[in-house]
């Protein structure tokens, strides 16, 4: 194997890690929000084309109406644990916030890949009611 050929197949093994760690995430915040709000179906994502940055828009329920959330409660509790010299190291807390902008920041794709898009109004949002 050439140099080349090896760094082009350690890029692509790092683009397919980073997107089943962007899902991973999103099956996280889909779970967390199937369980405290069951009648949810969508969750509107919104982007910041200048800053790059992600926010947690409206939970809707199937007939449109929005429900009343949190989008900064905990979804990965503060946990400690050894690092590799022994050290204390803590991990977490993650909001719903937190795990939304580090899945589709970390994602390195389009969005599409993640989110479904309603084209006529300019929104992504997560799908809740589809299986994984």
């Amino acid at each position: 194997m050439t140099a080349q050929s090896t760094l082009a197949a350690a890029e692509t093994k790092l683009l397919k890690a980073k997107r089943a760690y962007a899902r991973k995430l999103l099956g996280l915040l889909t779970d967390h929000l199937h369980h405290h709000h069951p009648q949810a179906v969508r969750l509107s994502v919104y982007a910041d084309q200048r800053t790059g940055d992600y926010f947690v828009g409206e939970l809707l329920t199937a007939g449109g109406e929005t429900l009343t959330f949190d989008p900064d409660s905990v979804v990965v509790p503060l946990m400690e644990t050894d690092g590799p010299f022994g050290e204390p190291i803590a991990v977490g807390p993650l909001s719903m916030a937190d795990l939304l902008r580090r899945a589709l920041s970390t994602h390195d794709g389009p969005l599409t890949k993640l989110l479904r898009a309603e084209p006529r109004i300019g929104e992504h949002y997560l799908e809740l009611t589809r299986a994984r």
